[in-house]
């Protein structure tokens, strides 16, 4: 594989961006002291400005070169169809998930993002939740409840209970995909 080939397949963009400035910088100086010493030689300030000319074009050169093996890193490339697919299908088959819209990927160097909205399944969120809490307690406080505000009250404490729950959900779902797909870096799941 040739230098330029894999300047441009590498995923990395500051190595990139330290290659070529470093070698830039080391050429500029052998440019100017070429410029500088024929200057000096001949009495011609020609040579100097001459450097000065070559020293730019050469910084334009690399300037391009950078923003041209870099551009889809600083646009955001999105990662693979099939990558992206097998994603998708990861959260699609969790029983809380009812369907996966609006999905987003961003390679940036190796690390991607990845955002989608999900739409959950309510009843499985809820039914979650109540695994997790003693059913006969729930009962009860149901029968003592006399009032409208009682059963108010009731409701509304199960309800920040199935909120956190599906907090939990997310987080689980995240940490999930993060195991599975090691190369996502940030995982947004919105509620849809």
């Amino acid at each position: 594989m040739s230098m330029k080939n894999w300047l441009y397949a590498w995923k990395d963009p500051t190595l990139n961006l330290i290659l070529l400035e470093d070698s830039a910088a080391v050429i500029g100086v052998a440019l100017a002291s070429a410029g500088v010493g024929l200057t000096h030689l001949t009495s011609n300030p020609f040579y100097d400005s001459l450097g000065s000319v070559c020293i730019g074009g050469l910084l334009m050169f690399v300037a391009n070169f950078i923003l041209r093996s870099n551009l889809e890193t600083i646009i955001g490339k999105s990662i693979p169809p099939k990558q992206l697919a097998g994603i998708t299908s990861d959260l699609e088959c969790d029983k809380v998930v009812r369907g996966v819209h609006d999905v987003k990927t961003t390679d940036m160097g190796g690390a991607t993002k990845f955002k989608a909205e999900v739409d959950f399944d309510g009843k499985m969120v809820s039914l979650n939740y109540l695994s997790r809490q003693n059913k006969k307690a729930i009962l009860e406080e149901m029968k003592c409840a006399k009032t409208v505000e009682d059963a108010e009250a009731i409701i509304v404490k199960h309800g920040e209970g199935i909120s956190d729950q599906l907090g939990m959900e997310i987080d689980r779902l995240e940490s999930n995909l993060k195991k599975k797909h090691t190369h996502l870096r940030h995982i947004d799941i919105e509620i849809n």
